[in-house]
């Protein structure tokens, strides 16, 4: 069939196709660009199960058996919310400045102990269910109640035989009245809240909160109660 296509050519040794390859230049060796890897911040070595993890930032989770104790992780969140603070001894005296005139230290200080409440919270309610017998009948149809400390200390009281004031000491739990009240009130809760004769109530910090910003001080006095109320109510057998 293909002697017909190209008509019976025969081919001569004297005709074969010869191919030459002839190399050029070798294009210049790129380096690769170097591989953006976040610095893994620490590792975590979980009590329940023993897994060792790296974490970028706040772990509230191992990833094998889940939640981490609240009592770790409040605790962390208190050294960040330190180290928060102590930024304004860190920077050179232009930029401090510059800062502090920005406000910058002064909103640090207003967050400081108002991102503590809510893992507070958290460690709060896990005690509280360690403790009590039944748990969930004692707070049935009682939302947001671990977000209040008169009616925290009346639950633990009542069902675990704890008084918390006595437990971490009256003036520390007092004060934590009020650093949790000028840490988390707003002008709207201020306005529509009854007033309270006593200077201690909620109502008063709330309303001694709003006519200054939260200072460095105030703040750091406030983590150590939040550090102080956690870590002996943790330790309760």
């Amino acid at each position: 069939m293909m002697s017909r296509v190209f008509g019976g050519h025969r081919s001569n040794p004297s005709d074969a196709l010869r191919i030459e390859y002839l190399p050029g230049a070798r294009p210049p060796i790129r380096t690769l660009p170097g591989i953006g890897e976040e610095k893994v911040i620490r590792t975590i070595a979980c009590p329940g199960c023993d897994t060792h993890y790296a974490v970028y930032g706040a772990s509230a989770f191992c990833p094998v058996c889940g939640p981490r104790p609240a009592t770790d992780t409040v605790l962390e969140r208190i050294e960040a919310g330190r180290r928060a603070l102590a930024l304004e001894d860190h920077l050179p005296a232009d930029e401090r400045d510059a800062a502090r005139a920005a406000g910058v230290f002064d909103r640090f200080a207003a967050d400081t102990v108002k991102n503590i409440v809510g893992p507070f919270e958290v460690f709060v309610r896990q005690q509280f269910n360690r403790r009590a017998a039944n748990p969930a009948a004692a707070v049935k149809g009682k939302r947001g109640i671990f977000q209040r400390l008169d009616a925290t200390t009346q639950l633990f009281t009542d069902y675990c035989s704890i008084d918390p004031p006595a437990t971490v000491g009256p003036a520390v739990w007092q004060r934590l009245h009020e650093d949790f009240a000028a840490g988390t009130c707003s002008p709207t809760a201020t306005e529509s809240s009854t007033p309270s004769s006593s200077p201690s109530s909620p109502r008063a910090a709330c309303t001694k909160a709003s006519g200054s910003s939260s200072s460095g001080q105030d703040a750091d006095r406030g983590l150590d109660d939040v550090e102080t109320v956690v870590r002996k109510l943790a330790a309760l057998p």
